[in-house]
């Protein structure tokens, strides 16, 4: 057995929730804990709950600043559920051995939802016998039958247990994630080639993902109530890890993806804003201002005369404000062919703006550099992408200065994003080419048998569909491309 399957084993003890796994663990954190009294006979098993906890500790403190993880004491009990060991004893034995630093302690009422959780720390010590590639099975060290059995049996019966809604594509997202199979020959060569140059944080992010797939062990999948995206274990993991799963028999070989896909809807979700308060307004003053009435219609028969544009009624998260919709109406003119120029600008097969931008910018600015500072800008940053933004569309900008800016990305998400990639008829259409897929935010993974000729005709045919969708939809096509699948 590899290095690699024997971290890949470290990491099913961490994340998995069952009661029994057959796991390696490092030998030496399993001598240590092993001489500690609260280890010993039948609780030895305990040791793969530790390992667990220590990596849970080790994934929320990556996603917080202060390097601390905050925990619930909820959290904690559930961890150890399944022993007969007190959470808060192995605390201190951990503390004792040098694997965490002191806890911060915290005051979190779980009645009330209020307070501060208490906060974890791995030492070097911890994280060193975490990602320790000395390992063996703990039932083997304690001699201990084998019973990886109970991994599939368990992941079946979670599968039966989880609640089924109303939602035709969270529900086939859900099978589809607990249809995937895993494949550990590629696994092997994956980490051989890519190991050295991931982070700790990058390697359990990828394992962690791996292992909740494989094992079942995650939340039940549904949209989200913010941005309106499903958030499920296969769109959470690092995209250069998918390709080791294969759905149905089908491998992971294409992704269709909406190149820049809240930049390109920005200008449209401005103008669906004003028209929606505007119409708004109006309703309420009939007789209040027929200049402005006219200014609105003009401003509608406009868009809907061109042929990017198409308005949409049912709009359900738009903002509302009430202040200066004359000042922002006033100049209809220009507002329209602003948003012509934005969304022309970022529909442009043949340019990426991101490009135009660096250009523009000058000071050495890629590509690369402006994607994050473009993602800031949309969502409220002051950075130099959004004074070029002002700058070069003022009337959009005093649209935007009225909204929350900082929601600007979760209200495209749920408006334009999710309305085209978790269209039920996209998994309709799959079905009759022969392919599977699963949804990845702005795009979607997709799956085909390895010696289907046709899969490039197929693919594409999907990704027409979205695009048309979206031109009927919203009046806009997007730039949709097809990427291949493969390491790295």
């Amino acid at each position: 057995m590899t290095i690699a399957l024997d971290f890949l084993g470290a990491i099913v003890s961490t994340v998995s929730r069952m009661r029994l796994t057959n796991i390696k663990v490092s030998i030496e954190l399993n001598n240590l804990l092993s001489q500690q009294f609260i280890f010993r006979s039948g609780n030895y098993k305990a040791i793969s709950n530790c390992e667990r906890l220590l990596n849970t500790i080790e994934w929320y403190s990556g996603q917080n600043k202060d390097g601390w993880a905050g925990i619930q004491c909820k959290k904690l009990e559930n961890c150890f559920k399944s022993t007969n060991i007190n959470y808060s004893d192995v605390l201190l034995v951990l503390e004792e051995v040098g694997l965490i630093h002191k806890p911060r302690k915290g005051f979190y009422n779980r009645a009330t939802q209020e307070g501060k959780v208490s906060k974890f720390k791995l030492t070097d010590l911890g994280r060193q016998l975490l990602l320790d590639s000395n390992r063996e099975y703990l039932r083997k060290l304690h001699n201990d039958p084998d019973i990886d059995r109970r991994i599939r049996k368990n992941r079946s019966q979670k599968k039966c247990r989880s609640k089924k809604t109303d939602d035709v594509v969270a529900e086939r997202i859900k099978n589809n994630t607990y249809a995937i199979v895993f494949d550990f020959t590629e696994f092997e060569t994956f980490w051989a080639q890519k190991s050295d140059a991931l982070s700790v944080e990058q390697k359990i992010n990828i394992l962690y993902s791996i292992i909740s797939i494989r094992e079942g062990n995650f939340k039940d999948i549904k949209r989200c109530d913010t941005d309106g995206r499903i958030h499920h274990p296969w769109v959470l993991m690092a995209s250069s890890a998918r390709y080791l799963f294969n759905l149905g028999g089908k491998q992971y070989i294409r992704v269709i993806d909406i190149r820049a896909c809240h930049p390109t809807f920005w200008a449209r979700y401005l103008i669906d804003v004003l028209l929606f308060n505007l119409s708004d307004y109006l309703n309420k003053e009939l007789d209040a201002n027929t200049i402005l009435k006219n200014k609105y219609n003009n401003m509608i028969t406009k868009l809907t005369s061109m042929s990017i544009y198409k308005y949409y009624n049912n709009i359900l998260y738009i903002p509302r404000f009430q202040e200066s919709l004359h000042y922002l109406a006033e100049n209809e003119e220009k507002l329209v062919n602003e948003y012509i120029i934005w969304t022309e600008m970022w529909s442009n097969l043949d340019t990426d703006p991101r490009l135009l931008i660096a250009a523009d910018l000058g000071k050495k600015h890629t590509k690369d550099s402006i994607k994050p500072l473009l993602c800031s800008a949309i969502n409220g940053s002051d950075n130099q992408v959004s004074k070029w933004i002002r700058k070069n569309y003022p009337m959009l900008s005093k649209i935007w200065d009225k909204t929350d800016k900082k929601l600007t990305g979760v209200n495209i998400s749920k408006i334009y994003e999710t309305k085209l990639i978790l269209n039920p008829e996209n998994f309709e259409l799959a079905d009759r080419l022969g392919l599977e897929i699963l949804p990845e935010h702005d795009g979607v993974g997709v799956f085909g048998d390895a010696d289907d000729h046709d899969i490039a005709a197929k693919v594409d045919v999907l990704r027409e569909a979205i695009q048309r969708d979206c031109l009927n939809s919203f009046g806009i096509k997007p730039v949709i491309t097809v990427k291949p699948v493969g390491l790295g």
